[in-house]
């Protein structure tokens, strides 16, 4: 359940209240095969983005909030945390951008969640593992250069359904960095081997479903600039 109340045109509080139940095989012989946890959460937000229908290209979003998954209503996952994200968005002509993020999240308790650094929203060309690249704290960093190079791209895919219309294309560089942790004083103590790098490109095609439902497809190829390799991606909607 989640709900927001509106301050003024920019600011707003959203409150979260949820429940999750997680059962595990007993083969294992867990201690505890049955996890629930009675989730609520709130955090402060303010939207100043602007921008053309299809992309933001101004302004920017500030959100700060704190969860916790209390002893209540048969819960034993236990754990509490808080988080916080800055959004910029700087014009840089026409429908064009950089676009800028920084995320930062901690958990402690009993039970504490994993903040997972790699794939899609974190760090891309690093896998989303959860047993690798990740920690009870984290933080990731985010420079995206958007740029269309068609703006009335105006194909109707009317022949299938549901039907799509095409609308513009856009290409996209990018650098994304972060870092996770699990013990006081760690970050303090991070050296470049620590810290996960990657950089690439992608193609985003803005389309609409029906005609009313805009619909973003993503292709991102990125490069991890600390060890070999990279990933290719494809995925719908904005990172950000």
């Amino acid at each position: 359940v989640t709900a927001a109340y509106p301050f003024d045109r920019f600011d707003r509080l959203e409150a979260v209240a949820g429940s999750v139940s997680e059962s595990y095989d007993t083969s294992f012989a867990l201690a505890n095969p049955r996890r629930e946890a009675r989730i609520v959460s709130a955090q402060l937000v303010r939207d100043t983005v602007r921008g053309r229908y299809l992309v933001a290209t101004a302004g920017g979003r500030m959100r700060a909030g704190y969860s916790a998954a209390p002893r209540v209503l048969g819960g034993n996952s236990v754990r509490e945390g808080v988080f916080g994200e800055v959004q910029r968005f700087v014009p840089t002509g026409g429908l064009s951008a950089l676009a800028l993020r920084t995320e930062a999240a901690g958990f402690w308790g009993p039970d504490p969640p994993q903040y997972v650094l790699g794939g899609i929203g974190g760090v891309r060309g690093f896998a989303r593992s959860t047993t690798r690249d990740v920690g009870r704290a984290g933080v990731t960093a985010t420079a995206e250069w958007r740029v269309p190079v068609v703006n009335n791209l105006d194909y109707y895919m009317w022949y299938i359904f549901p039907d799509f219309y095409f609308k513009a294309l856009s290409l996209a560089v990018f650098t994304d960095a972060g870092r996770t942790w699990s013990e006081r004083g760690a970050l303090g103590a991070s050296r470049w081997e620590a810290v996960r790098h990657s950089y690439g490109g992608g193609l985003r095609i803005h389309t609409f479903i029906l005609q009313l439902f805009p619909l973003v497809l993503n292709f991102d190829y990125a490069q991890r600039s600390t060890t070999d390799g990279g990933v290719f991606y494809f995925y719908l909607g904005p990172v950000f």
